[in-house]
């Protein structure tokens, strides 16, 4: 492969893998589909049945849904139903004003949810049945990617739909292990981001900086992020990278209607990535060396994508804690001079430290959850600079970090294949 075409796929994975969402990202691609299946027919809407897969639905039942006190899949369903526009995709809650936010709750008690028999991966299916007939809508392995669309059981293009089919030119998770497996190959792909892609990067920055703030003025959430950052001492790096995480992952879930650049398929996950390098790069002296921060981000954002793409972009294991946080882990240590060896060494750190934490579900706690697994990655990234970084090889650290992440992918797909049917029977219990 040229290096122009890695160039390309680099360029185009950088985006696919960051996209503005409103709402935590499951129930915003709940309404996306919903918007997707009831833009196929007309009529009254009668009722509606939703299937997702476990990971998804235990991520839509507690979250705030964006400006009301509503939540859970039924509404979030309802409203992108009855909004019946696809083309804000991910930002579909944008369209709905307060009285379609009450119509979607009185739509909620015809709307029936529950997970998905037999899938892995991200799942969603919604039928919309109205006066006219039923549009159905399918999404399968990334949040805004249709793949299937049906009316009355018929298969239907939704090629003047304004929606992302599978058809599209995706990077798949096959092509992303062969591009982002080692140290090493990161280090090779951040040198193929061009300065269009850093100023994407840039806007996305910017997106999440304004819910952070948001935040911390605010104390949404549990407060945590701004308790955090009354009590950070300046030119604690850590501190206060994770103060302006937590403010903003506490915001967008506890239901601030306010948009965020996500990361590889969650906007915890952005928040972290950019959040939590750019909060760093401050304390550390870097904030106004544009171009070091936003290479950085784009390193931190590489990792995340290579880890999600291994453990899946929902399930049973909690990727703000694991997979962005360690994808800053390295950004920040690169900031600091770490070469490859340095990024190795933070992967297996991070491996056999944090790799175990659970996802619960999405809600204003994951602040407290990310903050740890941050406060681990930052640790782990000054000492990876100064060279006193030593994960050994045991446990899950492997040999190397293509061990690592080897081991990462067996203990979501093997070892916790069905810890997320077990924590959604106790989360509904």
């Amino acid at each position: 492969m040229t290096a122009a075409r890695t160039q390309e796929i680099i360029s185009r994975l950088i985006r696919q893998e960051a996209l503005p969402s409103l709402g935590c990202t499951e129930p915003a691609a709940l309404a996306y589909s919903a918007a997707v299946a009831s833009s196929l027919v007309e009529g009254d809407i009668q009722h509606i049945i939703v299937k997702l897969d476990n990971g998804t639905y235990k991520n839509t039942l507690a979250v705030g849904l964006p400006g009301t006190d509503y939540r859970g899949p039924a509404v979030a369903a309802a409203a992108g139903a009855i909004s019946a526009d696809p083309g804000l995709k991910l930002r579909t809650f944008e369209a709905l004003t307060p009285a379609m936010w009450e119509q979607a709750a009185e739509l909620s008690a015809r709307t029936e949810t529950g997970p998905a028999a037999g899938v892995t991966g991200v799942y969603l299916h919604v039928d919309v049945v109205k006066s006219g007939g039923k549009g159905s809508a399918s999404i399968l392995g990334r949040h805004d990617r249709v793949f299937r669309a049906q009316v009355n059981g018929k298969d239907v293009s939704l090629s003047n739909n304004n929606c992302r089919m599978e058809a599209d030119e995706d990077v798949d998770d096959d092509l992303i292990h062969d591009l982002l497996f080692n140290p090493e190959s990161l280090l090779e792909a951040l040198a193929l981001v061009s300065d269009e892609d850093l100023a994407f990067l840039e806007r996305g920055l910017e997106m999440n900086k304004a819910i952070s703030y948001y935040g911390l003025d605010h104390g949404a959430g549990l407060g945590y992020g701004k308790a955090l950052l009354e009590t950070a001492a300046n030119g604690d790096a850590a501190a206060h990278a994770k103060a302006r995480v937590a403010a903003a992952i506490e915001a967008r879930m506890a239901g601030v209607r306010m948009p965020v650049m996500t990361s590889g398929g969650s906007g915890n996950s952005g928040l972290t990535v950019f959040l939590g390098t750019w909060a760093a790069a401050e304390q550390l002296g870097f904030g106004n060396d544009r171009e070091r921060l936003l290479r950085g981000i784009a390193l931190a954002h590489l990792v995340n994508i290579a880890v999600k793409a291994r453990i899946g972009r929902v399930g049973p294991l909690c990727g703000g804690s694991l997979s962005s946080a360690m994808g800053v882990g390295c950004g920040v240590a690169w900031m600091l001079g770490s070469d490859a060896q340095g990024l190795d060494r933070i992967v297996r750190t991070m491996t056999t430290s944090v790799a175990g934490t659970l996802c619960d579900g999405a809600k204003p706690a994951c602040a407290m959850k990310v903050a740890t697994g941050l406060g681990t990655a930052l640790d782990a990234a000054g000492l990876a600079a100064r060279g006193l970084l030593h994960p050994g090889h045991d446990g899950l650290a492997g040999e190397n970090a293509a061990h690592a992440f080897d081991h990462l992918t067996k203990l979501a797909r093997v070892a916790y294949v069905n810890t997320d049917l077990s924590l959604t029977a106790i989360l509904e219990a």
